[in-house]
């Protein structure tokens, strides 16, 4: 039956917006029930921006509004997210949110001050039409960062082979490398650079670590047990001293100036 399963998904790749409308509940409820795990993904991509008092700040795509409580009261964000089911959640918490459909951005021309997008667009084939979309809502002089997962890097060895055989939905990334700097400059940005975000997820013990990544990734299919051996094949599980349980992660991430 696996193998049958495997067949089907080889030949429809959901797109980011089916994969969260079927599996967004079970992200939520990973991000509510240890909302600080990821702190580093969510900051360390922040301070490559810059943000100023009165800042128009838009996410995307934003998931459940998760950003929101690593902003000062003073930065307005916006949310942009194509899965109705995080929509919602976005909603339900009071924040400004807009549902956007394939890459066509409801926003005004130059209207966006910062845009930062973390670990979301690996979902989408041919990126070039969005980063068009961006360009044009951000203003002159405004910022951009982009922090996804890096083709042929460990964490997209997880994704597209422990998620894809666990996960109802599979997974198939369409992950950064230079072609992305590339398009970038093809959409018009400029002082574009690149570097390799490395940090780890933080939890209080290592059933919480399992468990998160079960419910984020959807592996409905596994054990606790296969959440494991699957992270230990191409992550490195950390238990310090101190107590605790940690999680390497890396992304790689583009910053640019419109």
């Amino acid at each position: 039956m696996a193998a049958k399963i495997n067949d089907v998904s080889a030949h429809h790749h959901m797109n980011y917006q089916e994969i969260f409308d079927r599996r967004g509940q079970m992200y939520h409820e990973a991000m509510l029930h240890w909302p600080d795990a990821r702190q580093q993904e969510f900051t360390l991509p922040l301070s490559l921006l810059n943000l100023q008092p009165g800042d128009y700040l838009v996410d995307l795509p934003s998931g459940g509004g998760y950003l929101q409580r690593y902003l000062a009261d003073e930065i307005n964000l916006h949310c942009l997210e194509s899965s109705q089911v995080f929509a919602d959640y976005c909603q339900q918490h009071g924040f400004s949110v807009s549902l956007f459909h394939e890459h066509n951005l409801p926003l005004a021309d130059g209207s966006v001050d910062k845009l930062l997008s973390i670990a979301g667009i690996h979902h989408i084939v041919d990126k070039q039409p969005l980063f068009n979309e961006i360009h044009r809502v951000i203003r002159p002089d405004g910022l951009l960062c982009i922090a996804d997962v890096e083709t042929g890097s460990a964490v997209a060895g997880f994704l597209d082979d422990v998620v894809d055989r666990y996960s109802e939905t599979g997974h198939r990334g369409y992950f950064l490398d230079h072609n992305t700097l590339q398009a970038l400059a093809e959409a018009g940005f400029c002082q574009l650079k690149q570097q390799r975000l490395h940090y780890q997820w933080q939890f209080p013990d290592e059933e919480a670590l399992l468990r998160y990544c079960w419910l984020l990734f959807g592996l409905e299919k596994a054990r606790l047990g296969d959440v494991k051996a699957g992270l230990q094949q191409y992550l490195n599980i950390e238990s310090p001293p101190e107590g605790g349980a940690r999680l390497e992660w890396q992304l790689l991430c583009f910053t640019a100036c419109r």
